[in-house]
């Protein structure tokens, strides 16, 4: 197939949509690991800071916040310039979190498949993994048109197209046939559109289960199987099997 694109920008761009691929992925993979990371040092820290006794100056510090935040306001929170504790046990708490970070990297910790994860790595997580998705949808089209399979009016009016819309065309005999589904992958560009919309309502709304990130991620191996059989581009690697792989070493350390 790569012989039948026409010059060397054609070749520059299927190149790096390629790569801008493999940077998502990558990417979208060492954001979830590091939000189940960080869950795990939090769970930690709070077992370790049980174990710090607070000294009389914590309990004026503590007195003198309480007096301050009457009503637990926004602008209270805003306005209030003191400390909570003392200088001694601040140090002790980020003694404890420091290490915290560092043993929750090798600590043995399984996350429920009923898990809520809804950490701020959720964003790097979600935002590339769809980046990932649309990046390999656009080479799709771009393929298709380089083996003349669609002509350049169509190439032209589906550049324009959502992501969905994209994969839909791409697929749409093996929809049609329930060879394949894209329920999960709508279901991750909702999740994406909070992320990049990130407003009051969508902060607290921003959340996925253990659960719903596999089924996202065994849909998305499933389309890119397909996109890779398709396509029959044996020098380029199979995004299916790397997500695969991804998932199970995923499944492996935190499931």
């Amino acid at each position: 197939m790569i012989d039948e694109l026409e010059n060397n920008k054609d070749l520059e761009s299927f190149s790096k949509m390629g790569e801008a691929a493999k940077y998502f992925l990558r990417s979208a993979f060492d954001a979830i690991a590091g939000e189940m990371i960080y869950h795990i040092a939090s769970e930690l820290f709070s077992k370790t800071i049980n174990e710090i006794d607070p000294t009389q100056e914590d309990f004026e510090f503590m007195k003198k916040a309480s007096e301050q935040f009457s009503d637990s306001t926004i602008k209270e929170v805003i306005d209030f310039d003191s400390d909570v504790l003392s200088p001694y046990t601040q140090n002790k708490f980020s003694e404890a979190w420091e290490q915290a970070q560092k043993e929750a990297i090798t600590t043995k910790y399984k996350f429920s498949f009923q898990h809520e994860v809804n950490g701020i790595e959720l964003i790097g997580h979600i935002t590339n993994l769809a980046f990932f998705i649309e990046s390999l949808s656009n080479r799709h089209l771009f393929i298709l048109l380089a083996t003349n399979e669609i002509d350049n009016p169509t190439y032209n009016v589906l550049d324009r197209e959502s992501v969905m819309g994209k994969l839909t065309f791409s697929f749409k005999t093996e929809l049609k046939e329930n060879k394949v589904k894209l329920g999960k992958i709508s279901h991750l560009f909702s999740l994406r559109n909070k992320a990049v919309h990130f407003t009051a309502k969508n902060a607290t709304n921003f959340k996925v289960t253990v659960e719903q990130l596999l089924a996202i991620w065994k849909e998305t191996e499933e389309v890119c199987q397909l996109m890779f059989k398709k396509e029959e581009l044996k020098s380029e690697p199979n995004f299916g099997e790397i997500i695969s792989a991804l998932k199970e070493d995923f499944k492996k350390r935190f499931v």
